[in-house]
């Protein structure tokens, strides 16, 4: 029991977060391993879950909780934490059925008067453990910490929406590239181009990776979905000059052919 309760209490210390402040990462050479060793230069600690962002199908929805997912979900992490804790009490819980046992009983030093032996009912100890007040106190608050950190990696989403809206703003740039200076003067490609210029700027500040808490927030591939979106609008636009050009030397031999 003891042995049990010291693992749920460094559970517990485990879980903790000196901070559920976001530490980001945008840098695109930054892997996994380099991050780690940045956290041991920095002496920060080490998260323990691994959590994926990512766009939802479609990438339409209004909201921020709509459009992104994180994987695995709050409850899929917690189940998967209680079930390592309950397959650790199901092995101590092995010992004690192999200790009393008809076949081992011969091999098992008496603890008594074999009266008091006969009489005694031996002890459920994994449900004692279970229903102790030391266990289901570390078990609230692990799951108490762990609510705090992904409920923060939820609010940290939100970095995100600014990219997100202009991502879905360029997917209409793309269909509607002649609308975008339908003059095609000189000037109003220059103001567009550099419009498109700016947001490859931005779209490099984009978190790759994040430590919320307890919480590594992977969201590298959401980082390589959004930011070709700028450049693709660039090579929209140069794709559609040939066509413009085309279409003004149309418009200007029908002009000249008629005179």
């Amino acid at each position: 029991k003891t042995m049990v309760h010291d693992a749920m209490l460094k559970l517990v210390e485990a879980v903790e977060s000196d901070t559920l402040d976001p530490r980001i990462e945008c840098d695109d050479n930054m892997d996994r391993v380099k991050l780690q060793r940045k956290r041991e230069a920095q002496n920060v600690k080490t998260p323990l879950f691994r959590i994926v962002a990512s766009f939802r199908r479609g990438g339409q929805a209004e909201s921020v909780e709509d459009a992104f997912q994180l994987a695995p979900t709050y409850d899929t992490l917690v189940r998967a934490l209680d079930g390592v804790v309950n397959d650790c009490l199901d092995v101590i819980g092995t010992f004690v059925k192999v200790l009393t046992a008809p076949e081992t009983e011969m091999y098992v030093m008496p603890t008594g008067d074999d009266d008091e032996a006969e009489s005694a009912e031996p002890e459920d100890m994994v449900s004692a453990i279970r229903n102790g007040p030391t266990y289901l106190h570390s078990r609230e608050s692990i799951h108490t910490h762990i609510r705090s950190a992904y409920n923060a990696v939820k609010e940290y989403l939100n970095i995100f929406d600014p990219y997100r809206q202009i991502y879905l703003k360029n997917l209409v740039n793309m269909t509607t590239i002649a609308e975008l200076c339908p003059s095609g003067d000189v000037e109003g490609f220059q103001n567009i181009i550099l419009e498109f210029k700016d947001q490859v700027e931005q779209f490099a500040r984009i978190p790759r990776y994040a430590d919320v808490g307890v919480m590594f927030v992977d969201s590298a591939d959401l980082k390589e979905v959004m930011i070709p979106s700028p450049m693709n609008c660039l090579m929209g636009i140069k794709s559609y000059l040939p066509e413009l050009i085309t279409a003004k030397a149309q418009e200007l031999v029908n002009e000249v052919g008629a005179m």
